[in-house]
């Protein structure tokens, strides 16, 4: 599986007008969340994968 950092951030930048027009509705820890996410993703690698299990 691997993960590319870019899509990602613009899926969560994305949502600033839903959160806006939701403001009063949702709960301020939906905030917080996406604002962490946000966060390790503006600090996480370019692309990331996991890497094979081996037995």
């Amino acid at each position: 599986m691997t993960i590319a950092r870019e899509p990602w951030k613009q899926e969560l930048l994305s949502h600033e007008g839903l959160f806006a027009k939701l403001y009063d509705k949702l709960p301020k820890e939906f905030y917080f969340m996406r604002e962490l996410l946000l966060s390790a993703l503006w600090r996480s690698p370019e692309h990331w994968a996991l890497e094979p299990e081996h037995e």
